[in-house]
Parts: C-alpha cells; sequence; structure tokens
C-alpha cells in the first residue's frame, strides 16, 4: 500500500469554561497547512460532562451544537482542501444513544463526512483502521491494585 498520513483526534473539542470549540478549529487549520490524507475525529462533540450542558446553559438543540459547530466545520475543511473525514461518536455524547456499541451518527444527505459506529473499523488505501472513542484501558486498570512487600509502595 502506499504510505499515507491520518490525523486522529479525540474529543472534547471545547475547554471546560465555554463552548468555543477553539479545539477543534486548531485541529481544522493544521489540516488546511498539513494537508493530511484523513482526518478521524472520536467524540464526545457536545460532551454531557460540560458544565454549560450539564447545567442546561445551552440556548440551541444539542443536534444543533452538534451540525454547526461540528459537521459544518469539517464540511467546509473538505470544500478546501481533499480529504477523507470520518466521525465517530462518544457515549458522553448527549446529542446520540449512550448505549454501546454505538450506531453511526446521524448526518444529513450527501454530506462528504463518513460517520462511523463506535467501535469501528476503517479501510484506507489498503490499510486497515480500527478505534474506539471507549477508553478501555482506563476500565482495564482502575480497578488494578498491586501492593509490595516493600515499605511505603503501594500502586
Amino acid at each position: 500500500s502506499t504510505p499515507f498520513d491520518v490525523v486522529v483526534a479525540a474529543g472534547p473539542f471545547t475547554p471546560t469554561d465555554s463552548l468555543v470549540y477553539e479545539p477543534l478549529k486548531a485541529i481544522i487549520e493544521y489540516c488546511e497547512r498539513e494537508k493530511p490524507d484523513a482526518l478521524v475525529l472520536l467524540g464526545p462533540f457536545v460532551d454531557q460532562d460540560h458544565p454549560s450542558i450539564s447545567d442546561g446553559l445551552l440556548d440551541a438543540t444539542f443536534e444543533d451544537v452538534f451540525a454547526l459547530k461540528v459537521v459544518d466545520e469539517v464540511e467546509k475543511l473538505q470544500e478546501k482542501i481533499s480529504i477523507k473525514v470520518a466521525l465517530m461518536p462518544s457515549i458522553r455524547d448527549v446529542h446520540h444513544d449512550v448505549a454501546f456499541p454505538q450506531k453511526p451518527l446521524e448526518l444529513d444527505d450527501g454530506c462528504k463526512t463518513e460517520s462511523l459506529p463506535n467501535p469501528a473499523t476503517m479501510k484506507y488505501k489498503g490499510t486497515c483502521i480500527a478505534c474506539s472513542s471507549v477508553d478501555w484501558l482506563m476500565s482495564c486498570t482502575k480497578e488494578e491494585i498491586s501492593k509490595t512487600t516493600a515499605k511505603n509502595v503501594d500502586r
């Protein structure tokens, strides 16, 4: 297979003190400058744990925030450069089903962006890429406790 560049980023794509999608904008600007072959974004896109969302301070629907702040921005990117974009939901996305595994995000017909289920595999230029927005390593290790016979050394 031929070499290719993929940018993979996981949300949330907002700082904790606002719903300005500056981290996402920075990723898009990077892609405009470096022109990778593909961009894979893993949610959360509209994070249930964000203070503005959990406190009910939004003046738009969750779906509108996702469409305007995420989908529209990656669609603009695809108009500027030749890039494959794929979006994967998170169990923390308030605009999507939380049951895992998750079905793909609902995107408008005619949208150039690919919507992936969570987890998913995708083939790109002959290479299989597997991804999930679930932090399985944290789930596996948060129950891990290790003791040693040495004094004052616990893990």
